[in-house]
């Protein structure tokens, strides 16, 4: 009985050494020292009292009590609009900021099991990025998605070997719909250009990418927002890009980015890079088509000359607001890009009329070819478009009867056709697409001739 009963006692005091020392004990007091140095205006992280801080809000623990996760993001972040007189305007439902403030404490950086950090959409006061970060060489998942800091990034992350995801995105998308203008001094005349923008949570820049030489096991990069323009003046900015052969998403969305789109060859699993809001003044490469991966591919306002390519693996393009592309569409439909889904081509260069051919894109759900010189009817080429939910045609050329426009768009949920030459007054059959948003539903002609 004794000797049970001494093993019975070492192995709660085993236990309790586990619990005290390795886990409950210093991760209790690494994230009770971060908590402190935050100010939690929502009250979110009520739940953090007591002595098991593995069952505290946003906090994951090993079998051994280690903290391995921690995932404080902001559920309900702050969200803006730009109105139209350049304004901008949040639309968030919380009169005042749902974002956690203050600054990070050192004490988050000795928790050395954590594989998963995210902590977006903080407000950490544009203070630096911590080089603790360094310290944490297990993690696989790291997001510091607009979370207001300002600083340069050098060797705070280059030793993070096991990373799979990393977000240091400092800037949004927003609504931006300060380009639409009306004039009324005598017919109503509407104007409207690409009616999205970015703003800037802190400011992040890079003046290389060598800091990435290290991660070679990442497959999600995002870095909207950085700034990594002085880079980019090199003809090799983009080479510690190649060595990242397990890359799935690349994402440099309005970084200021000069130069030729990165492409690289090795780089086979990649489906999803956007580098809108740039300035590329570059064609778009022909080589893309061989990365049998890509499925989306977004190079919008990124300064762009030259025709598109034929890419027929892509599911969703969108070039749209890039005046100097010119846009045959007859011959960019000559051959089928079955897989297509979404198209954006909204303020470019389109030469003559959308051809019969574009209707065997059965599988296209969005059409956006706003303000872009359309000219001629669209009625043959919407015919077998049976799944296109969004269709944006304004501020064209387009001709043709209303009543012939909507004869097998039965799966229509926003449909737009502002200052086009059609004829005809809306016909009843709208009302029986059940899918249509009316809310979203503008018929507008202006001075267009409608009966």
């Amino acid at each position: 009985m004794k000797l049970q009963h001494d093993f019975a006692s070492f192995i709660f005091l085993l236990l309790s050494i586990l619990c005290v020392t390795d886990g409950c004990h210093e991760g209790r007091a690494a994230l009770l020292n971060f908590k402190s140095s935050l100010a939690d205006h929502s009250n979110r992280w009520s739940s953090w009292q007591g002595q098991n801080c593995c069952s505290r809000f946003g906090i994951r623990c090993s079998d051994l009590l280690h903290a391995i996760a921690v995932n404080l993001r902001n559920p309900n972040p702050d969200s803006f609009i730009l109105n139209i007189n350049s304004q901008l305007v949040s639309t968030s439902d919380s009169k005042t900021s749902t974002a956690v403030q203050g600054t990070i404490s050192p004490s988050l950086f000795s928790l050395h099991h954590l594989r998963y950090l995210d902590l977006s959409f903080k407000d950490f006061m544009f203070s630096k990025l911590p080089t603790g970060f360094s310290n944490l060489t297990r993690l696989t998942y790291l997001s510091l998605e607009n979370a207001m800091f300002s600083d340069s990034i050098t060797t705070q992350f280059a030793n993070l070997t096991s990373l799979r995801w990393l977000d240091l995105s400092c800037s949004l998308k927003i609504v931006d719909e300060s380009s639409i203008s009306y004039n009324l001094t005598s017919s109503l005349r509407v104007t409207g250009g690409l009616l999205s923008s970015y703003i800037y949570f802190g400011h992040i820049s890079s003046s290389n990418l060598d800091w990435l030489w290290g991660l070679r096991n990442l497959r999600e990069l995002r870095l909207s927002g950085v700034d990594p323009s002085k880079a980019s003046q090199s003809s090799k900015w983009a080479e510690p890009l190649s060595i990242l052969s397990d890359l799935r998403l690349l994402h440099l969305s309005n970084c200021g980015v000069f130069g030729m789109v990165p492409v690289n060859q090795s780089q086979l699993h990649l489906h999803s890079p956007r580098m809108d809001f740039n300035s590329l003044a570059s064609a778009i490469p022909k080589e893309l088509a061989n990365l049998t991966a890509l499925s989306v591919l977004d190079l919008s306002s990124a300064n762009l000359h030259g025709s598109i390519p034929f890419l027929p693996q892509l599911q969703e393009l969108y070039v749209g607001n890039n005046l100097d592309i010119a846009i045959n569409l007859s011959s960019m439909f000559a051959v089928p890009w079955t897989h297509l889904e979404r198209l954006d081509i909204q303020s470019t260069q389109v030469i003559g009329s959308i051809p019969a051919s574009f209707t065997n894109t059965t599988s296209l759900v969005q059409f956006t070819a706003r303000n872009c010189g359309i000219q001629g009817s669209v009625l043959s080429s919407m015919a077998n478009l049976s799944e296109l939910e969004i269709l944006q045609l304004d501020f064209n050329y387009i001709t043709g009867h209303l009543s012939q426009l909507f004869q097998n768009l039965n799966s229509l949920q926003l449909v737009s056709l502002m200052e086009n030459s059609l004829d005809g007054p809306i016909p009843d059959s709208i009302c029986k697409i059940s899918s249509l948003s009316m809310s979203s539903f503008g018929f507008q002609f202006s001075h267009r001739k409608i009966s």
